[in-house]
């Protein structure tokens, strides 16, 4: 990438977010009854604030325009967009963000968030009303947020928000539920939503219901939501089925907002959904299951002789949160806000008892119980101090996030085994143990005329502790094999700075600088292999205790332009460029064997090497996004553009080769296209939406170093080819019927066949055609 001519390119960008006064005393109902009449009564700027988010309204067109930098590159999502979408998980929502894309299949529960070329779970933080989403099973998705509960999705790409450390350098998704004043018209107080919708490919249906409520003087307000998913197989593009991928998901939601006065806000709020279904172990990257052979057939039966291949799983997915904000009326040094909040997800799988159940190790064998447990405590302040022409708002926080990972496989062939503990046991690859995180951090937004300078630093504190294996085979006393599963702790300071510059009404750029750190987690600190009087060769058997936190030097340059009434009257133009770098250093990796050796050529490796270890060198991603949006009255359209490219100074597998490699999880260059018009006396949308991806050639398989291997061995993906994608979209608010909205989608609409990247080259959904009926009462 020519990254001159990109840094030319983006001088001659601009932007102009329209600001609005912070809110004053007595902004309770006031408050409350604009909110309620925005979501009812929609600007012509809808379908911009869908995507780019427009902080604020000016009262002035002569007032300058002041955000911080981690809010000018940010991407939201909103409502209107969310429920157009009609997506089936929150991945498939966020796909066609620049820099955003999806990993995995498209199996219910098989996707993950890929920001930037950072794939991994620890390095998207999935965020719910405040709760940390941290599921990291192996071979599963991450992402089990029902979309129907949200009204808003953001997107921090990169580690430029201070509330966030120890991780998230792909970034941070923050999801937001649904409140009962988005729902309610402004002059009711009670109110209920009815909704089918069905989706063609999979003969999906989908119920909601909710009820909602508020009272008067706007004391509380509170709503019930349930939602239903049900669907058969899905199709490809070929016709044929992906087999077991049925969805049967229910969602419940409860959420009440409590005012007691202007000053005190109280949140209590909860999400309880749950799966069960018959599914491959693997639910992120098992496309094509080999059907039964006639045989087998014969010898189970047509359906158990598929059945022996599958696991019953069981799925609940909760989170809740507690939140209290004080805001004394007349006193700006206070703004605090204490937020707890408590994330649950399980997997529990079962494979039939008879019929010779097709288990392994590698998939925790004939049952396994597994829960992921979050929770999270964090007091914050936000002082308001005006120092002449400078004006301050400070911001000091501390958080407790506390991580538990509890893991159990029975494994049927080693029920006899005294040293697998009778068949029950951890898997080694998967441990059990617990990450605690104590943080603090202070930012200081310093606003200057038109500049917004946000210095910033946090300290985080991270202590893994490992739990010892059941089965003596991974827990074996031998030091010289290294099952040492004790605690290891991390610390370290992260200092940030972002800046923000209103250069002229219609002209601002932004720019971040962090340096962020991220420890190991659970599974990198403590898996283990099984030693020689196991069966195993004692190579690479022990914990890797030894390890040093990776570091992320990140920069992030940017600028937006923004003009109001154009071409037409009331017509927008927004325009977002952005300019990334991250380097990586100290990449942790798993440690394997490359051509027969595990320490390099001709050097011999002692007995109990850590199943984990740093590469040397550094790691870099380097990307250009470019994102236009424009709105009028009649007529909308919108283009986006990403590009990415990842090197590593070494061969990851082979780390005394110095020759460089691709980053394998680099998305390909993405393009997104979309207009459509407006009947605004009918209430009609419409339009028409495409997205264009570039062949990945850059995968790992290639042979770089010329040994005649490819570069990253058995971690390389498969190259791809490049597609396009048709899509049509269109909604309705019957003038006779205003309570009542259809909205109607057509995806893949020319059928196109083709393979996600980041998926490991799964085949993709053939043509879908979804449709929803909603009725507020």
């Amino acid at each position: 990438m020519d990254y001159k001519k990109v840094s030319a390119l983006m001088l001659f960008m601009s932007f102009s977010l329209q600001a609005t006064p912070q809110p004053e005393e007595n902004k309770l109902t006031n408050n409350i009854a604009d909110q309620q009449k925005n979501n009812q009564n929609k600007t012509v700027n809808e379908d911009i604030e869908d995507v780019i988010t427009v902080i604020a309204r000016s009262s002035s067109p002569d007032e300058l325009k002041k955000i911080n930098s981690v809010i000018a590159g940010r991407s939201t999502l909103s409502l209107g967009m969310i429920e157009q979408k009609q997506a089936d998980n929150v991945a498939e929502l966020l796909n066609t963000l620049p820099g955003v894309s999806s990993a995995g299949s498209i199996r219910p529960g098989g996707q993950t968030l890929n920001i930037w070329g950072f794939g991994k779970v620890e390095d998207v933080k999935i965020i719910v009303d405040g709760a940390q989403k941290g599921f990291q099973k192996y071979q599963q998705g991450s992402v089990f947020v029902e979309p129907e509960l949200l009204k808003q999705v953001e997107v921090n790409k990169g580690p430029h928000d201070v509330k966030f450390g120890n991780g998230g350098f792909g970034g941070v998704v923050k999801m937001e539920t649904k409140d009962a004043i988005d729902l309610l018209d402004p002059n009711r107080y009670v109110g209920g939503l009815l909704k089918y919708s069905f989706h063609s490919n999979n003969h999906q249906n989908m119920e909601t219901g909710a009820v909602y409520g508020r009272t008067k003087n706007n004391f509380f307000d509170g709503l019930f939501y349930y939602t239903k998913r049900n669907s058969g197989n899905f199709k490809r593009p070929d016709g044929s089925r992906f087999v077991f991928s049925e969805d049967d998901m229910k969602s419940y939601m409860g959420k009440l907002n409590i005012r007691p006065n202007e000053e005190h806000t109280f949140t209590l709020s909860g999400i309880h959904s749950k799966r069960d279904s018959w599914q491959p172990w693997a639910a992120k990257y098992v496309e094509k299951m080999m059907p039964p052979t006639a045989a087998q057939i014969k010898k189970y039966g047509y359906k158990a002789a598929w059945l022996r291949k599958l696991v019953k799983r069981y799925q609940t997915d909760d989170s809740a949160q507690f939140k209290w904000n004080y805001q004394p009326t007349y006193n700006p040094l206070i703004d605090l806000t204490l937020h707890t909040t408590y994330s649950k997800t399980k997997q529990d799988d079962k494979r039939p008892a008879k019929n010779n159940p097709v288990a392994s190790l590698g998939t925790m064998g004939n049952k396994s119980w597994v829960s992921y447990t979050d929770k999270t405590i964090e007091l914050e302040n936000v002082s308001l101090i005006n120092i002449g022409d400078v004006n301050n708002a400070l911001k000091i926080g501390v958080q407790t996030h506390l991580h538990d990972r509890d893991t159990l496989m029975y494994y049927k062939n080693y029920e006899k085994k005294p040293n697998y503990h009778y068949g029950y046991f951890q898997p080694a690859y998967m441990p059990s143990g617990k990450q605690q995180t104590y943080s603090f951090y202070v930012q200081d937004e310093i606003s200057v005329s038109n500049w917004v300078l946000t210095p910033s630093f946090r300290y985080d504190y991270v202590r893994n502790h490992g739990k010892k294996n059941y089965a003596s085979a991974y827990n074996d006393p031998d030091p010289k094999f290294g099952h040492n599963y004790s605690p290891v702790t991390y610390s370290g300071w992260t200092p940030r700075l972002g800046t923000y510059w209103q250069a002229t009404n219609n002209i601002g750029f932004f720019g971040d600088i962090s340096y962020a750190w991220q420890a190991p987690t659970v599974d990198e600190s403590y898996e283990v292999q099984f030693t020689p009087k196991n069966g195993g060769s004692g190579k690479i058997t022990a914990t890797s205790r030894n390890l040093d936190k990776e570091r992320d030097l990140s920069i992030r340059l940017g600028n937006i332009l923004d003009f109001n009434n154009l071409v037409l009257d009331d017509d927008k133009l927004q325009i977002r460029a952005t300019l990334f770098r991250q380097r990586v250093t100290n990449e942790i990796f798993v440690t394997r064997g490359f051509n027969g050796s595990i320490c390099g050529p001709g050097k011999p490796c002692p007995l109990g090497q850590s199943n984990y270890r740093n590469l040397p060198g550094k790691l870099i991603v380097k990307g250009f996004e470019l994102e236009a949006f424009y709105d009028s009255k009649y007529w909308f359209s919108s283009a986006t553009y990403s590009m990415q490219k990842g090197e590593r100074d070494t061969a990851p597998q082979a780390p005394w080769m110095h020759n460089k490699t691709y980053v394998a999880t680099v998305a390909p260059r993405t393009a997104t296209l979309t207009t459509g018009f407006k009947v605004p006396q009918w209430n009609i949308r419409a339009g028409w939406n495409a997205q264009f991806v570039r062949k990945q050639d850059r995968t790992g398989h290639e042979d770089r170093n010329h040994d005649g291997l490819p570069d990253l061995g058995a971690y390389a993906l498969g190259p791809s080819s490049g597609y396009s994608l048709h899509n049509l979209f269109a909604s309705w608010q019957p003038t006779f019927l205003p309570k009542a909205e259809v909205k109607l989608a057509v995806d893949n609409l020319f059928n196109k066949d083709y393979r996600l990247y980041l998926g490991e080259n799964t085949y993709g959904l053939a043509r879908n055609f979804k449709a929803s009926l909603s009725y507020r009462f």
